[in-house]
């Protein structure tokens, strides 16, 4: 994995800068990425960009006062799963469901079972996405044993589609009311 001693000064600003061919390729083959890879690189066409790949470090709360942070902004993951925008969906509908449940002005209790519902499914996804984010790059033998597993993929990652937020905090039905 490319992962610079020290964050680049453009980091800084934005989150991505354009880039060439060229310099993309030199980074890689540096640091040892998988011919199919470099192979991609080396055929992409139009504008290239370096995007800087971040994870929000855990934050011990999400909350303050009337202010609750969600999606991206609690618990952002690498893109590794695809999954940044669907937490955030299951994060709204999860509060969504508390303050529903308890009413706005219980939303400290609300706000206090929310962070305890949604933590450990964002941080489990959070560390999956790190370690597929890996996973991806690895060669010779560690690659080839990872591809030989890619048709156990569906079962092994399948916990993060069926997921049902409103199984973890059902809205009241229309009698609760």
């Amino acid at each position: 994995m490319y992962k610079p001693h020290r964050l680049p000064a453009w980091t800084q600003f934005s989150n991505r800068v354009p880039a060439t061919r060229e310099h993309a390729l030199s980074i890689f083959e540096e640091h040892s990425w998988d011919r199919r890879i470099l192979d991609l690189v080396r055929n992409i066409e139009g504008d290239m960009s370096f995007w800087a790949l971040v994870e929000l470090p855990r934050l011990p709360r999400w909350s303050r006062d009337r202010v609750i942070l969600l999606g991206d902004a609690a618990h952002a993951p690498l893109p590794h799963q695809g999954q940044g925008a669907g937490l955030a969906i299951e994060d709204a509908y999860a509060l969504s469901a508390l303050l529903a449940k308890g009413g706005l002005k219980d939303y400290g209790s609300a706000f206090e079972a929310f962070e305890n519902l949604r933590k450990r499914r964002a941080w489990m996804v959070q560390a999956y996405s790190r370690a597929a984010g890996r996973a991806y790059k690895f060669v010779g033998d560690a690659a080839t044993r990872r591809d030989a597993n890619w048709s156990s993929l569906p079962q092994r990652i399948g916990w993060i589609h069926r997921y049902r937020a409103e199984e973890m905090a059902p809205l009241p039905s229309q009698t609760d009311a």
